[in-house]
């Protein structure tokens, strides 16, 4: 009896999934039977991992800005009325740490951020995740940023003056799964 003894444990994972509180079994005996069970039913990830197994996911979406403001803003304009969850990261290098955790499914980045600009982020995660969709918002919006942007595979580029718009097309992007081409 003594070496079918199993403990359980509730864990709140926060690297994969985020956000989602799962059970987890681990096996005491130090075997490598420990397994991942979920808690939830319902449509999930399409990566073939948590689908199958029924779990419910939110869309997740990385906000890299320089600015508090900015940043606190795009979340409640994200997250109301929506089932995303936005992470914030303010600087580059920050962007790019919480996206190996985070995984988005979208990231949103400041044209104008120190030590590393939104469009060497966005050729970095371009890199990392081929068909990760990523938007730059910027004050100001030109033409030749947007050929610049495309060149670092930007699916599109926004005003700030334009978060509404940008809710949209989040929203067309998320429920389409476009990708940049």
């Amino acid at each position: 009896m003594a070496n079918d003894f199993h403990f359980w444990a509730v864990f709140a994972f926060r690297a994969i999934p985020p956000t989602f509180p799962a059970i987890l079994r681990l096996d005491l005996r130090g075997s490598k039977r420990s397994r991942f069970y979920p808690m939830f039913e319902g449509p999930g990830w399409k990566d073939g991992g948590c689908e199958s197994r029924g779990l419910v996911m939110t869309a997740r979406i990385l906000v890299a800005d320089d600015s508090a403001f900015w940043r606190e803003e795009l979340k409640v304009i994200l997250e109301e009325d929506s089932d995303y969850t936005v992470f914030e990261a303010c600087d580059g290098f920050e962007a790019l740490d919480k996206s190996n955790w985070v995984q988005p499914h979208l990231a949103i980045l400041d044209l104008s951020m120190p030590q590393l600009d939104g469009l060497g982020v966005a050729r970095e995660l371009k890199r990392r995740a081929p068909d990760l969709p990523i938007v730059i918002i910027t004050v100001d919006k030109s033409g030749f940023l947007k050929v610049l942007a495309r060149q670092a595979g930007v699916v599109a580029v926004f005003s700030k003056m334009e978060c509404p718009l940008l809710k949209k097309f989040v929203r067309g992007i998320l429920r389409t799964g476009a990708r940049a081409a």
